[in-house]
C-alpha cells in the first residue's frame, strides 16, 4: 500500500490549526514528521494515530 504524505500546509488544514502551530510542534518534537528530500512531510496514518493518542491522553488527565 502506498503511504500518503502531507505538507505543513496540508496537515495544518487537516488538524484545523495554523501553520505556525505545526512548525512550533515540529521544533519541540510534539508531532511526528519525516524529511523527504529535505522537505518536511507528515504521514497521514501517523498523524491520525497521534491525534487518537493525544485525545486518549487528554481524556485520562481529566
Amino acid at each position: 500500500m502506498r503511504r500518503r504524505f502531507l505538507s505543513v500546509e496540508d496537515v495544518a488544514e487537516y488538524l484545523g490549526v495554523s501553520q505556525s502551530a505545526i512548525r512550533k510542534w515540529i521544533r519541540t518534537g510534539q508531532i511526528p514528521f519525516s524529511r523527504l528530500n529535505g522537505a518536511i512531510r507528515f504521514d497521514i496514518e501517523e498523524i491520525h494515530e497521534w491525534t487518537q493518542a493525544s485525545r486518549a491522553k487528554a481524556y485520562s488527565v481529566s
